[in-house]
């Protein structure tokens, strides 16, 4: 926490430059869905469906594992965290030294907009800024503006993926 000036722990009972995280209570994304994750999490399939409210952002340090089958579905046209590279639409977001770990068989992750009417560009979609030893695999992103956003010289590899019904790019590598 304090590489981001933050202090607090897990979900909401943190502060970053004097600015309370979203969302309140334990390690649980019930209830009010975006932040900061300050401890590793794990989106289980039993868990699904998880509703996204806003940004997820992944700090350096912290390990996000996503069952195989887990459904996470975004709010559409809308970024309760009003910031990430488009502030009007959610994202989740791995930032330098975090790790996303897919699984590599069984039912795919799914990330897709929470509406009986999904349009491309729901939601800005997954970003991956340099993090340390992730592939993204087994997973499908509907409705996105970029479906999967990878930056930096050890981008996440990516592998068995679909993007599907993106406004803007499909895979963006950069």
């Amino acid at each position: 926490l304090s590489d981001l000036g933050a202090t607090g722990d897990v979900w909401g009972r943190a502060e970053l430059a004097g600015r309370p995280a979203a969302l309140e209570g334990e390690a649980s994304l019930r209830g009010r869905d975006m932040g900061y994750l300050w401890e590793d999490f794990t989106f289980t399939q039993a868990g699904s469906p998880w509703p996204i409210l806003g940004d997820i952002i992944v700090p350096k340090g912290v390990t996000v594992e996503f069952e195989a089958g887990a459904r996470l579905q975004v709010a559409p046209d809308t970024d309760g965290m009003g910031g990430g590279r488009q502030s009007s639409l959610t994202e989740i977001r791995f930032l330098p030294g975090s790790v996303g770990m897919f699984p590599s068989a069984g039912d795919p992750v799914v990330f897709a907009p929470n509406t009986d009417s999904p349009a491309p560009g729901d939601w800005q979609g997954l970003h991956f800024e340099d993090p340390d030893d992730t592939t993204v695999e087994n997973a499908e992103v509907r409705y996105a503006s970029i479906g999967i956003d990878l930056l930096g010289p050890r981008a996440a590899a990516v592998e068995n993926v679909l993007v599907l019904h993106h406004s803007s790019i499909g895979i963006n590598a950069s």
